[in-house]
């Protein structure tokens, strides 16, 4: 993903770079969040206790931004065809 979010951030246009970057953001924001409670090895003490982790709160909001994004693509190839997203694959 971050090698597409770079492409996109090189290429534009600049709607889709930002919801991208927003996108990414989240991502690592999640991730960190996942590391921390394995590392923290808290997982096996909800275990013991018969307990379950909820989900990260970044979920909801990465299926939003991911809608974002798509609506901004979407917008872009309507208004600009395929170039706008994707100018390094036109002849």
């Amino acid at each position: 993903m971050e090698r597409v979010r770079a492409q996109v951030a090189l290429e534009g246009p600049e709607k889709v770079v930002e919801a991208a970057d927003h996108v990414m953001d989240v991502i690592s924001a999640m991730h960190a969040r996942v590391h921390s409670v394995v590392e923290s090895d808290i997982m096996a003490e909800f275990a013991a206790h018969g307990e379950t982790v909820s989900i990260p709160p970044e979920l909801t909001e990465l299926k939003q931004c991911l809608d974002r994004m798509i609506t901004a693509a979407r917008e872009a190839l309507a208004q600009h065809g395929a170039a706008a997203l994707l100018p390094a694959l036109q002849p």
